[in-house]
């Protein structure tokens, strides 16, 4: 596999994240190595932690945790000369123009685009990565979604022997489960079988159109664009962390073909409108007449405290939307509400001390809700029962 790097000075910063990541490299068990060598782009990671962020350590730390895995990377220089030739500027999505041209022109097989979602360096920590991996083509399709989040007292054990203060080790295990999973998905080519989520994670309120519920896996996967949410909470970039949790699940649950977000942008940007309150009308006939969507997800997210009333203790809300682009009428609609100090079970086991661990269990929550009603039995008995109520 290959991959690109952005260099600057920061030798010293390489270095101690590279001994950070080898001896967690060491610790842990090693995924299978990517089977096909597979050739990959690695983006500049994109900062949505709403403070200074390391962004040369965490390129360093994803290089070693990929690299031992098997991959090519491409040379920095080949990257920073295509980004210079074709004036690419933005990092936080591709589109299919730029897709189908890094492919072609360095003979890469996918893009990895990374966003640094949480970061806290003085004591206790916290680090979170998500990352999806976009082919080299120019459909540019999402194939695979990970996000790992850590925090430093996530682990105490006994007399406090497991906590960590140091972000390095933190950055250092969060590189290695990005490489690890993308590894297993390039592998395999499967997706990862998972536990159904916890009630608590469930949303409080959610209701979908039975109409559209019976028919919308009647043919090919719905085409699916993500907008970013609407952040009442303090932090344009929240709106985006949500945004990208939802795409995850989305992806995962193989009933949605979820577009990469740098697309959607692209398009939006064609047809001069922009979003400025949530998704306006000319937003979704625009995405339907120049990607064919069949749904345009978004929200608001009304609470969002990574630390909470006590340390460790965040709280993540939000409210969900999907919009039907043939019809333009909203036919899914939920709210969501968790704290990471919910229901926590004998010694505290099930605290969830990460704001970005919480946000991502209740967007698989939604999810899952969702699932459960797309072209099942129960959804096709409720349309019909709502036709004869019409009656």
């Amino acid at each position: 596999m290959r991959f690109a790097i952005f260099s600057t000075n920061c030798s010293a910063d390489r270095a101690v994240v590279a001994v950070a990541a080898a001896a967690w490299l060491c610790a842990a068990p090693l995924a299978a190595l990517a089977a096909d060598g597979s050739r990959v782009a690695v983006f500049p990671p994109v900062n949505l932690a709403g403070r200074a962020v390391p962004a040369e350590r965490v390129q360093a730390a994803l290089e070693a945790s990929l690299s031992a895995r098997g991959f090519s990377p491409l040379p920095r220089a080949d990257l920073d000369e295509f980004f210079h030739r074709h004036r690419v500027r933005y990092m936080g999505g591709i589109s299919s123009e730029v897709a189908q041209a890094i492919g072609a022109e360095t003979g890469v097989d996918g893009v990895l685009l990374t966003s640094v979602d949480d970061w806290e360096g003085v004591d206790p920590p916290r680090v979170a990565l998500t990352s999806r991996w976009v082919a080299a083509v120019a459909a540019a399709p999402i194939t695979w979604m990970g996000t790992s989040s850590h925090h430093g007292a996530e682990h105490p054990g006994v007399f406090a022997l497991g906590l960590v203060t140091s972000p390095e080790i933190l950055l250092a295990r969060a590189s290695e489960e990005i490489a690890s999973a993308l590894a297993d998905s390039v592998a395999t080519g499967g997706r990862e079988e998972r536990s159904s989520v916890r009630g608590r994670f469930r949303p409080g309120s959610f209701s979908v159109d039975p109409d559209w519920a019976a028919a919308a896996t009647s043919g090919r996967p719905l085409r699916v664009a993500i907008l970013p949410f609407v952040a009442e909470a303090p932090g344009r970039e929240v709106g985006e962390v949500v945004a990208s949790q939802f795409a995850r699940w989305l992806l995962e649950s193989g009933k949605m073909e979820v577009l990469e977000p740098g697309v959607v942008r692209d398009a939006l940007l064609e047809a001069r409108v922009i979003q400025e309150d949530g998704p306006s009308l000319p937003q979704v006939d625009a995405l339907r007449a120049l990607l064919d969507v069949d749904l345009v997800v978004s929200g608001r997210v009304t609470d969002y405290e990574a630390m909470g009333s006590a340390p460790g203790s965040p709280f993540v809300g939000f409210s969900t939307r999907g919009i039907d682009a043939r019809t333009r009428q909203a036919v899914w609609s939920s709210f969501s509400f968790g704290r990471g100090d919910d229901r926590l079970g004998p010694f505290g086991t099930a605290r969830i001390r990460s704001s970005i661990t919480l946000t991502s269990e209740l967007a698989r929550g939604v999810v899952e809700a969702l699932a459960e009603e797309l072209g099942t039995q129960r959804s096709r008995e409720r349309a019909a029962g709502k036709k004869e109520a019409n009656r």
